[in-house]
């Protein structure tokens, strides 16, 4: 793994792409309904999501909050890593099937099951509806499968980190050139972190 990381070799990750519409194979492959793309724009819409998810692996950028308000730093700071990972598109799949369509995109389980391609080889990506405020959900960490609501490379890239074993860089994930990075602001604008409010608040009258 080393030899590869030093020398960036390519390593192709083949993947297959599901779009669902309804039982009698009208609508739009856009889960959300928001675009109107019919089915057989589907290999169209498959290979510019590969295309642009791979372009942003080429190219990475370095971790934008690498400094003193976050707790690190600057003479820590990591330098852009090379991400030797590409994704080769092994499937595309358009499935008339208004119960899959409906179907929350957390229950990934249901998609694997029904319509999961080469599962043991290959990784499945399903564009559903996933209600509630996650654009996408991975099926673990590791894992094979991941459901997306829209067509972004960040949520393709993000959860396909998570199936890779990765986990949020607010949290631990023991990998050294993607520092802890901590969710804080300074919401009182003071230029510090530690936010302290007057009690009862500014403005009340008792």
């Amino acid at each position: 793994m080393d030899a590869i990381q030093e020398s960036c070799t390519k390593v192709w990750i083949r993947i297959n792409l599901h779009f669902f519409l309804d039982d009698n194979c009208e609508g739009t492959l856009d889960p959300l309904g928001i675009q109107n793309i019919p089915g057989e724009d589907a290999y169209k819409l498959a290979e510019d999501i590969i295309t642009r998810a791979n372009s942003a692996l080429e190219n990475n950028r370095e971790q934008w909050v690498q400094n003193l308000t976050w707790g690190i730093d600057p003479a820590d700071a990591k330098p852009e890593q090379c991400v030797p990972l590409r994704y080769v598109l092994s499937g595309v799949y358009v499935w008339c099937n208004s119960a899959a369509q409906n179907t929350s995109g957390f229950i990934i389980s249901h998609f694997q099951n029904n319509f999961g391609q080469n599962i043991d080889t290959e990784y499945n990506a399903y564009y559903v509806n996933v209600p509630g405020g996650p654009n996408g959900v991975a099926n673990g960490q590791p894992g094979n499968a991941f459901t997306g609501e829209n067509f972004g490379v960040s949520v393709f890239n993000h959860e396909m980190g998570h199936l890779l074993s990765l986990r949020h860089v607010d949290e631990d994930d023991d990998i050294g050139d993607t520092p802890r990075i901590r969710f804080q602001y300074d919401y009182n604008c003071d230029g510090d972190l530690t936010d302290n409010f007057p009690d009862p608040g500014i403005g009340w009258e008792g």
